[in-house]
């Protein structure tokens, strides 16, 4: 008996690192099919390298990417400088609140309430795998308990025992089989949902830092105007009025540039939003009817399985 655990537990383990591998490949070529199917991520210098360069070539790129991630990132510099301005400045301007603002709101919104509910669904689709993997195991265990006793039997109970134990051990299988297309088909795109909620919440964060930054250089600009008229009309303040001008002049751009910009994320994000919406209607679909689809041809797998053996036992 111990020499058949030992040699089911190194199998076991086998196939879980294979099972492992498999996910691990299957996410990349997920990753890779949508990255490859996005109009800007799939021109991106990275991913081109990735998908175009030989080792030596692409690692070489790698290290430059290191050397380069040293230095502060643009997020990182553009925070601090928002928050420097901040501290400076005070609370930054309050601009008019836009038909864009609303649309933001409420997408804000349903993201922040659809990423719990999809962690919960991945929990306990987790939990559903788990306990079919755990269910090979519990099989296997009764299949060997009743070939073993089967063999201490003689007659027809012994034969009953030891097809009851053959019918575990299909069983056994038939459940591998099952948590494995689970696994794959279940529990795994639920696990990448989760993950894109991460990303679609970060790209949120990323139009929010451009409107502090644009609502800040208002603010900014609007100190620069009013220095400038403190100082006009001043007898005698007629160069610091020239460099007032200059400062508001220069302001003007930094708005003008920071309105362009938060512009341009904010007409990206709602796109990519747009776009995750779309898919995950398809792709929500395709799970649910892949799951039920197992569940109704795996339960007719073990009814069958079942069925064979009634005629044996009933004979007893």
């Amino acid at each position: 008996g111990r020499i058949s655990e030992n040699f089911y537990s190194d199998e076991r383990r086998e196939k879980e690192e294979q099972q492992f591998l498999a996910e691990r490949r299957r996410s990349l070529e997920k990753f890779l099919r949508r990255v490859a199917s996005h109009s800007l991520l799939s021109k991106d210098q990275y991913f081109r390298a990735f998908l175009e360069q030989d080792a030596a070539e692409f690692n070489s790129t790698k290290e430059r990417s290191k050397a380069s991630r040293k230095s502060k990132s643009f997020w990182q510099w553009a925070s601090e400088k928002s928050h420097t301005l901040q501290t400076k400045l005070g609370t930054p301007s309050e601009r008019p609140r836009t038909e864009e603002d609303e649309k933001f709101e409420q997408i804000s919104k349903y993201i922040g309430g659809l990423e719990p509910h999809t962690i919960a669904v991945h929990k306990h689709a987790h939990g559903l795998v788990k306990r079919s993997k755990d269910m090979v195991q519990s099989l296997y265990n009764v299949g060997v308990a009743f070939t073993l006793l089967g063999q201490t039997e003689s007659g027809s109970l012994g034969q009953a025992l030891g097809e009851l134990g053959q019918c575990a051990d299909k069983l056994s299988l038939a459940a591998s089989a099952e948590a494995d297309k689970e696994s794959q088909f279940f529990e795994e795109p639920l696990k990448d949902y989760v993950r894109m909620l991460g990303a679609v919440k970060h790209a949120l964060e990323s139009r929010t830092e451009k409107q502090t930054t644009y609502e800040t250089a208002l603010a900014d600009l609007n100190n620069k105007k009013s220095n400038l008229s403190r100082l006009t009309g001043i007898p005698g303040k007629e160069s610091k009025v020239a460099e007032a001008e200059a400062e508001v002049s220069q302001a003007i751009e930094k708005v003008d540039a920071a309105k362009e910009d938060f512009e341009k994320v904010t007409k990206r994000v709602f796109e990519e939003v747009d776009r995750f919406k779309r898919e995950k209607l398809r792709d929500f679909k395709s799970i649910i009817l892949d799951y039920v689809q197992l569940q109704i041809e795996y339960n007719q797998k073990v009814e069958k399985t079942w069925r064979d053996i009634l005629p044996t036992l009933q004979a007893l």
